[in-house]
């Protein structure tokens, strides 16, 4: 496993740099105008996305596959049938668990000064804005999904939701993705068009393979305007929180 080498620790305003085997060291601080040493929160950043590249996405066998899956359609995939061997699992596993206790670790801070931001009734545009700019990616990507949402549900309950779906493995972009559409859905009134379309097409718990869900999904944008659906994998996107599954038939979504 590619472990980074710690050259120096950043304790009371000293100096840190942290380097991957082969590589040149990276600063973990910079100097502030006044001289002092500060976290560099972009070198973290590149320093940890190097560490995922080398650890993860080229060296576990089908983490480049599913991470392109995520945001691309692939209409081949093709895997060699490479030994995969017992070092190679305990660095993957090792890597999973240091990147997501990291990854947890910022999320608990993050939301622990939103809630105590979220207290005093009026949530101040300059502390989300230093939040955001002082997070990590993970965290990043955790403060568009709070400021996106928050318009529409109470900052505690989103909170507990958003940190449910971001904490562990449970970071997954379609489900985050289902999970907006669905708290942007129910603000909705009950009497707009759109929620009523959409009730009248979907039951709850009912299965849905991808195809069907496009087939009555696209002529509800089409009434509403807002332009067709590719193809089912974009139409799977706008649907809300579902339960996946695979049968006999494929893939399927069921509405919960």
């Amino acid at each position: 496993m590619a472990e980074p080498v710690c050259n120096s620790q950043n304790n009371h305003g000293r100096k840190g740099t942290e380097q991957l085997p082969g590589e040149v060291p990276i600063s973990l601080t910079q100097k502030d105008a006044f001289g002092q040493y500060r976290k560099a929160y972009f070198n973290m950043d590149a320093l940890l996305n190097r560490l995922i590249v080398r650890t993860q996405l080229y060296s576990q066998r089908e983490e480049l596959y599913l991470t392109l899956r995520e945001s691309h359609q692939i209409d081949q995939h093709r895997r060699e049938d490479i030994p995969y061997t017992s070092e190679q699992k305990i660095a993957e596993k090792t890597a999973r668990n240091a990147i997501q206790q990291n990854n947890n670790e910022e999320l608990e801070g993050m939301i622990e000064e939103l809630r105590t931001e979220a207290a005093s009734k009026v949530m101040s545009e300059s502390t989300l804005e230093n939040i955001t700019r002082h997070a990590r990616r993970h965290g990043a990507n955790f403060m568009i999904y709070f400021n996106k949402l928050r318009p529409y549900i109470d900052p505690e309950t989103l909170l507990e939701q958003l940190q449910e779906r971001f904490q562990g493995n449970n970071n997954d972009k379609l489900r985050l993705t289902n999970y907006a559409n669905a708290v942007i859905f129910w603000a909705l009134a009950d009497n707009h068009p759109f929620k009523i379309l959409i009730r009248e097409a979907f039951e709850e718990n009912q299965r849905y393979t991808p195809q069907e869900i496009y087939d009555k999904l696209n002529p509800i944008f089409r009434n509403q305007h807002l332009g067709d659906l590719q193809n089912p994998s974009t139409a799977v996107k706008y649907l809300f929180i579902t339960q996946r599954g695979n049968s006999n038939q494929g893939a399927y979504y069921r509405i919960t």
